[in-house]
């Protein structure tokens, strides 16, 4: 009797699980209106034989979730030929950006999103199952696919929302193919998707330009991929839609992930992923590394997505709920995959305890200017508490509401054990924060150390500096900016050299004297020489005011100032080759504390030497410093052992 009752309910369940699958797929066809006649074609052309019953069920998923699909249509093909002829005709990437940016104006109020379950047509769909289906099973590098990866790897007729509805299989299938065709002659190569995917990659990356990223492109998106090809920038996803949309064509499994945003840094990023025949995903950057290489080995992740053909079941069923979301995660077509890149932790998290008027909270990281949530969770009884997130990031829990985020709980740290530490600021208890920096170092300043170590300062009343005297020397691992005092002695004549045969590169110098905050100005001398003939980086660059142009200095050649008396010089001040983030002389920044919902600003500085002291500052807390003369990279950070930590 017990077996009978559960044979009964595996009946009912299965059952049931038929009834869903039908009722989704009649409520896609009713949303089809007019056009539903070409989708029953498809599926009455599939459902004729036996044989066929794999397309069917692959007809059923491609419309069943065609709903939430489009394309762009009205006058976009137009637009993308413009953009083709001036990507033709223009050389000078900035001005090309500029023409883009033009022409996505002219033609934004005639390009709009079309609906592809109301447009599509049954010959274009049977086309591309057919297709699909050849290179699944009839190809080398997706046999080991099973039917629900096939299904998001390989069988949607689009790539990315808004391509158009063309035969991109058949265009695209001989581009970039690399040395693929003979990859079967190596016992290693065949039948595994790896060498096929960094062949192409490697054929793409010959093909166009090299990458430049542009993070902030204000442009209609282009999704042809031969004009993509020819572009000298892009953003991360319209690389990755090019290698997408070019492997799959070829069948391979490929599929785009992202993070909406970085933990760390400004924007998001978005990437490949393979799925080898080990079954797992590996993540590449297309038109550049291969799987199994690093791409951002270092990088912190709060939440990686994956974008997928099928619809996200946990957040449609929010949206339809009615529940307001942030528009970085409103696309339902996508998935979580955090966890296939790092170890995550399910954060409960106490919150404000107010009445609130909703029961979904959001989790926030920092954006560079503002808390930029990345995933939601649910609240209850006081606490909230979100899914697989990333470790060591320090997080905001939210609320969104009337398109406003609002706080509704500490900031807090997870290490990298998930262990959650509130930051909570001691408004009674004061420090000072030195700061020479307004973020932390990245690798390009990091990848450059081999060059800017040590320096000297010389002193000498001949211009030629015969007889030059050593004031001061820099130390060696001083990678981003310093201070260093000279002895009381007056010289008319002052300059800066390389210590040893190692190159060293300064960006901005600056002499102090003990009767002025500000530097001094002395008329610039210089060997005449240049490092390696390069005159880009000559003695006129370590004085400009721009932290991002810089001297070189190695052997003979040294730059310096001739202060037309004799000065006693207090100390010397120095920034070196970087990323523009130091504290410049001259430049106008912000310190604000976190306190409880809101940022506070503490203070409002001009700089006057490569480092701000900020007194008087509460402790425990989490800070921000913001430069208001140059430069995004604003970060927040904590203060402990004299130094901060950033986050």
């Amino acid at each position: 009797m017990k077996l009978f009752k559960i044979l009964l309910l595996g009946l009912f369940i299965v059952a049931s699980s038929c009834r869903r699958v039908d009722i989704e797929l009649e409520q896609a066809l009713m949303s089809a209106k007019e056009n539903r006649v070409e989708l029953e074609r498809v599926l009455n052309h599939y459902a004729r034989s036996d044989a066929d019953s794999l397309k069917y069920k692959a007809a059923v998923y491609l419309i069943k979730y065609m709903p939430y699909h489009y394309s762009l249509s009205g006058k976009y093909e137009d637009y993308c030929n413009a953009v083709d002829s001036a990507v033709s005709k223009t050389s000078d990437s900035g001005q090309l950006q500029q023409i883009i940016q033009r022409l996505s104006e002219q033609y934004a109020s005639h390009i709009e999103p079309s609906p592809n379950i109301l447009h599509i047509t049954s010959d274009f769909l049977i086309h591309n199952i057919e297709q699909a289906f050849v290179l699944w099973q009839d190809s080398l590098w997706a046999r080991h696919l099973d039917f629900d990866r096939f299904c998001e790897y390989l069988l949607p007729y689009q790539c990315i929302n808004g391509q158009p509805l063309e035969n991109w299989r058949d265009s695209l299938y001989n581009i970039c193919r690399g040395s693929m065709d003979i990859l079967w002659m190596n016992y290693d190569y065949e039948y595994n998707p790896l060498s096929a995917v960094s062949t192409v990659n490697n054929a793409l990356k010959k093909t166009a330009p090299k990458q430049r990223w542009v993070n902030d492109l204000r442009m209609i998106p282009v999704r042809d991929v031969n004009t993509l090809l020819k572009m000298p920038f892009g953003g991360c996803e319209d690389y990755a839609y090019t290698a997408t949309a070019v492997m799959r064509s070829k069948g391979l499994p490929i599929a785009i992930d992202y993070t909406p945003q970085w933990p760390d840094r400004l924007c998001g990023h978005s990437w490949c992923v393979m799925y080898s025949q080990r079954g797992d995903n590996q993540m590449f950057n297309p038109l550049a590394s291969h799987p199994y290489n690093p791409h951002y080995p270092y990088g912190r992740f709060a939440k990686i997505f994956r974008k997928t053909y099928r619809t996200n079941p946990e957040l449609l069923a929010l949206l339809r709920q009615g529940y307001e979301f942030p528009r970085l995660l409103k696309d339902i077509l996508m998935q979580d995959v955090t966890d296939e890149y790092e170890a995550t932790s399910d954060l409960t998290v106490e919150t404000f305890r107010r009445r609130y008027s909703t029961d979904l909270a959001f989790l926030s990281v920092f954006d560079n200017y503002d808390w930029c949530p990345v995933y939601w969770g649910e609240m209850k009884r006081g606490k909230a508490t979100f899914r697989k997130m990333g470790r060591n990031i320090t997080y905001l829990p939210t609320i969104y509401r009337d398109s406003t985020l609002l706080p509704i709980g500490y900031p807090f740290e997870v290490d990298g054990r998930g262990k959650i530490t509130p930051i909570c600021i001691d408004t009674v208890h004061r420090q000072t924060i030195r700061l020479d920096r307004k973020c932390q170092i990245y690798q390009k300043v990091y990848n450059v150390k081999g060059l800017v170590q040590y320096g000297t300062i010389e002193a000498s009343d001949h211009r030629d500096f015969r007889d030059a005297v050593v004031m001061a020397e820099f130390p060696q691992w001083t990678l981003t900016s310093g201070s260093e005092k000279v002895p009381a002695k007056a010289y008319r004549y002052w300059r800066f050299r390389a210590t040893k045969e190692e190159e060293c590169d300064v960006a901005e110098l600056y002499f102090y004297t003990k009767e002025s905050a500000l530097p001094i100005k002395g008329e610039l001398i210089d060997s005449g020489e240049f490092v390696d003939n390069d005159t880009e980086h000559g003695c006129d660059k370590i004085a400009d005011g721009d932290p991002l142009t810089y001297f070189r200095a190695k052997g003979d050649c040294w730059v310096g100032f001739d202060f037309q008396q004799p000065i006693t010089i207090d100390h010397v001040s120095y920034i070196r080759r970087g990323d523009g983030n130091a504290i410049c002389p001259g430049d106008v920044y912000e310190l604000y504390y976190w306190n409880n919902d809101r940022w506070v600003l503490h203070d409002k500085q001009i700089a006057t030497d490569v480092v701000l002291q900020f007194d008087n500052v509460p402790i425990n807390g989490l800070y921000y410093i913001k430069g208001l003369s140059r430069g995004r990279a604003n970060r927040i950070f904590t203060w402990k052992d004299n130094r901060p930590y950033w986050h």
